[in-house]
């Protein structure tokens, strides 16, 4: 069983990962872009939040705790630093989708970025932003962290 909840805790944490990079790059090459189809790729970049980093982010904390409560029934544990640090910053970053990415996207897309909206749009576009470096930045010390945890000390 422990096998599986690890897989799915990899996979999880690999789509949310990899869901943001890819908003990322898409906010990137947006700027490049004629403004009149800044809208469609941010309803891509909603899309992208809603299927793959929102469910990453809850699965990823879901099989971690999991894990956590196999982990400690198991008599011997080694339990230290690093892995209390994957569990705290992983939880913070799932946070900070699922309470500020995933609804300031969905009000994102529903803002048109030229006419009477476009101060709101550049405003919110900022806001998720700032929003998806903080919690990538999280996700991404938590699977340094359990790296340490499991690899390194």
């Amino acid at each position: 069983m422990n096998v599986f909840w690890l897989f799915l805790h990899m996979f999880a944490t690999t789509i949310w990962i990899g869901g943001g990079l890819a908003v990322m790059v898409a906010g990137i090459a947006m700027k490049k872009m004629d403004r009149s189809v800044w809208g469609g790729v941010v309803d891509a970049q909603a899309a992208v939040y809603r299927m793959l980093v929102g469910p990453g982010a809850i699965l990823s904390v879901a099989s971690g705790v999991i894990l956590t409560f196999e982990m400690y029934n198991r008599l011997a544990v080694k339990v230290g630093p690093g892995m209390f640090a994957m569990q705290g910053l992983g939880l913070l970053g799932a946070l900070v989708i699922l309470l500020g990415s995933v609804p300031l996207v969905g009000k994102l897309s529903r803002l048109e970025p030229v006419g009477p909206d476009a101060p709101q749009f550049d405003q919110l576009r900022v806001r998720l932003a700032i929003f998806g470096a903080t919690s990538g930045t999280l996700g991404l010390l938590a699977l340094f962290a359990g790296s340490y945890y499991r690899y390194g000390g």
